[in-house]
């Protein structure tokens, strides 16, 4: 049946001549969505369908309103990575999973009946998404570890295009977890499409038959997605077995004066994302303050606007506002995301000073008797000798602010050990530093008083720094020291470099010199001897005195009585720990001098003999030295 009435017809009259219209029949064009030309030859179609072949071809692809992968691992998520249009431009991520999940809404809707009303012929017309797909691939190197398909077509196809928005979201699960430097290809696939039905003339003149649906032919979309893996931060060349100029972070000296503080890097690099575009770098200054016996980050400064000069960086903060310990923080990301930070600490003090306690003085212990410094100390070398200072020195600011106390982190930013405070080119130390009231070294030193003023030495001590802060020393002598007045000094350093001295005089009773003031040997806390090589010497020359001792000792007390009329002996200046005799020789020649003060010295040319012990003298021949001799009960020496 070809012509039904003027409005339901398959031919058009034209010039004596039947020519095909749009019309029911499947021969004939259908031109919809759009309009049919005089003849059955063209259509003038909707501007989404292609006018070459009746408008059953879609001319547009879907359109993608969001595509996106996102990484996990145990919980974690990576930020969700857009779909680009080719796989050229990777996207990184630093989470290297072992699932992902996937994002991926298209659209495509045709023109709506108000635009093109369906003619008599039409029953029916739908397009919309038709298919949705994704692919995957995980390689690793040149080697493809799996791949796979996730299908999104669900309730959706030729023959039931979803009209609108299509959303499908997608978990999936690897074989094998993500490494460094691995890639996933993620390729998203979405295509439209859908049918048009016409009625059938042909079998019923009411057209309630329809005939065979015919498909649109569809545009398919397709988005990519190329992870890289990249786990690791960036990195500074120092840390690197490869040629390098500057540092990760440089400030200088941590423990200044200046109230200012330079801050110096070279470039960082990252060798699979690379940096993040400007700013790579931030850069701040934090103050720390006490909380439970530790330095935590109390006030931030903000962001420091840094230059750059070639591969150089530079920022000066000023004024650092007041004495304490401040820490630099460097924060360098990739585009992975990944963060590397480093840390440089010190301390800021130009205002303190070490002050000495009077309340706490310097102390000799000889023989569990305890001395201070208005004693009148006079001790015989062969006695050990305990000075301690306990409390004398102190740095009350250092102690005030607590700022020898351990540094910690309590706001979550993590430091590797290689760029922490402590890592070359040195900060202040994290951990907290050992000090005793603010001081963190103490010296001793020994100087004889007479010697500094003739002027025959200098009257700078030789230092000696003790092995730990517990304020006491042992002093040993040997019998090689010359009789006179010392002075036993101490000096005290803090962090920031101020000193500070003090010292005890004491008097010190010898035997002939023998030897330089090197021959004094001394111990730190505990007895700890460092001369051992004076220690062995002193015992080989005792047996040896020993032995000569045993050999003349008859000869002695026999010279003894024939010249006891010869001597005489004064026992005075007795106290509770010290009982002394001085001996004056009458005989032979002597210089007058030999008679003044205790412990002259004179020579003479005959022999001497020298008292051992008092109240029960027996003489030895000595040989030419020491005339006056002042001796301490109990004092055994020969």
């Amino acid at each position: 049946m070809y012509h039904i009435n003027d409005d339901i017809k398959a031919y058009q009259l034209i010039n004596g001549q039947c020519n095909k219209i749009c019309s029911w029949r499947r021969n004939s064009r259908s031109c919809y969505p759009g309009t049919c030309g005089i003849t059955s030859d063209s259509c003038s179609c909707d501007i989404q369908f292609d006018e070459g072949d009746n408008c059953m071809i879609i001319s547009v692809l879907p359109k993608v309103t969001s595509c996106s992968i996102s990484l996990r691992l145990k919980g974690i998520s990576s930020s969700d990575m857009p779909c680009l249009l080719s796989t050229a431009s990777p996207m990184y991520s630093s989470v290297n999973g072992k699932a992902f999940s996937i994002k991926w809404q298209t659209s495509f809707s045709g023109p709506s009946l108000d635009e093109y009303p369906f003619p008599y012929y039409i029953y029916d017309y739908r397009v919309g998404i038709t298919s949705s797909s994704f692919h995957w691939e995980h390689t690793r190197g040149e080697n493809i570890i799996e791949n796979g398909n996730i299908n999104c077509d669900f309730n959706i196809g030729p023959d039931n295009p979803k009209q609108g928005l299509h959303y499908c979201r997608k978990f999936a699960r690897l074989s094998e977890q993500l490494k460094h430097k691995d890639s996933l290809l993620f390729s998203a696939y979405a295509t439209n499409g859908g049918y048009i039905e016409r009625k059938n003339y042909d079998y019923s003149i009411s057209g309630n038959k329809r005939n065979e649906r015919e498909y649109y032919v569809g545009q398919t979309v397709t988005m990519y997605v190329n992870v890289k893996v990249d786990t690791e931060p960036p990195t500074h060349c120092s840390l690197q077995d490869v040629p390098c100029v500057g540092n990760a972070l440089d400030i200088g000296d941590p423990y200044t004066r200046s109230s200012e503080v330079d801050i110096r890097w070279t470039s960082w690099v990252d060798y699979v994302s690379g940096l993040t575009a400007r700013p790579s770098y931030e850069c701040r200054v934090l103050k720390m303050a006490t909380r439970h016996d530790n330095l935590i980050p109390d006030y931030d400064f903000g962001l420091l606007d840094y230059t750059q000069s070639g591969d150089g960086y530079n920022v000066t903060f000023r004024p650092l506002p007041s004495p304490g310990v401040y820490c630099v923080i460097l924060t360098v990301d990739d585009v992975a995301g990944n963060t590397r930070n480093a840390r440089r600490c010190f301390i800021y003090d130009n205002q303190s000073e070490i002050s000495i306690v009077d309340d706490n003085s310097i102390y000799l212990t000889i023989d569990g008797e305890t001395f201070n410094n208005n004693s009148d100390v006079s001790i015989n070398v062969v006695e050990n000798v305990t000075l301690s200072w306990n409390g004398h020195f102190i740095n009350q600011l250092h102690v005030n602010e607590s700022i020898l106390l351990a540094i910690i982190s309590n706001d979550g930013v993590t430091f590797q050990e290689a760029y922490d405070s402590e890592a070359h080119p040195a900060g202040r130390p994290l951990s907290a530093i050992e000090n005793a009231n603010g001081i963190i070294k103490f010296e001793f030193g020994l100087l004889k008083e007479e010697m500094a003023i003739e002027g025959k030495t200098s009257l700078t001590p030789d230092w000696k720094t003790l092995p730990d802060l517990e304020a006491i020393v042992d002093v040993n002598f040997s019998d090689e020291v010359e009789s006179g007045s010392y002075q036993f000094w101490i000096r005290a350093t803090d962090v920031i470099g101020n000193t500070r001295t003090d010292f005890m005089s004491v008097n010190l009773i010898g035997v002939e010199k023998k030897s330089s003031l090197q021959s004094v040997i001394y111990a730190g806390a505990g007895g700890i001897i460092f001369n051992l090589a004076a220690v062995c010497l002193l015992v080989l020359i005792c047996r040896y005195k020993k032995k000569r001792r045993r050999n003349k000792r008859k000869a002695e007390s026999d010279l003894v009585e024939k010249n006891e009329d010869l001597y005489q002996h004064d026992i005075s200046n007795t106290n509770q720990s010290h009982e002394t005799s001085f001996f004056k020789r009458t005989v032979g020649e002597a210089n007058d001098s030999c008679y003044e003060d205790i412990a002259e010295k004179c020579t003479a040319d005959d022999d001497i003999y020298e008292v051992a012990n008092p109240g029960q003298p027996s003489i030895r021949k000595k040989g030419k030295s020491i005339l006056y001799i002042r001796f301490t009960k109990g004092l055994k020496r020969w």
